[in-house]
């Protein structure tokens, strides 16, 4: 079991700083996003691999670059399949958790900057907002 857990808690924690490192560099946003980014990010990898290598040891620097190359292969691939099944392949939905938003109701003590609660004109025939709730998406 620990030969399985350890060096995938090592890959994933790869492939995470793997993301922040990428988030942080300095990098045109053409090559943060768009069809360049799995490019850049495997590069990324090969690299945090490396440099794993350099200041742990051989075998951990592996196993960074190997998660980390997981997941980004794992990301284009899934993509890839969203776009061709049209998001209709079970399991594999167009939105990342499985749904677009959540309606939370205005009274349910949620932050009201966290999005748009309120169209400010009246509604009715006494212009009267009454019967209408007001809530938020997020």
């Amino acid at each position: 079991m620990v030969n399985t857990l350890m060096p995938s808690v090592v890959g994933g924690a790869g492939a995470l700083a793997l993301d922040v490192v990428v988030g942080v560099l300095p990098l045109p946003d053409t090559l943060k996003t768009g069809p360049m980014a799995p490019l850049v990010k495997i590069a990324g990898a090969v690299g945090l691999g490396m440099l794993g290598s350099k200041m742990i040891s051989r075998r951990v620097g592996e196993q960074i670059a190997a998660g980390a190359i997981t997941v980004q292969l794992y990301n284009f691939a899934k993509a890839q399949l969203i776009k061709l099944g049209g998001g209709k392949i079970p399991g594999l939905s167009m939105y990342p958790d499985g749904y677009l938003s959540e309606y939370v109701s205005g009274s349910g003590g949620y932050d009201p900057a966290l999005g748009y609660t309120d169209s400010g004109i009246q509604v009715g025939v006494d212009n009267s907002m009454a019967g209408y709730e007001s809530g938020v998406y997020r």
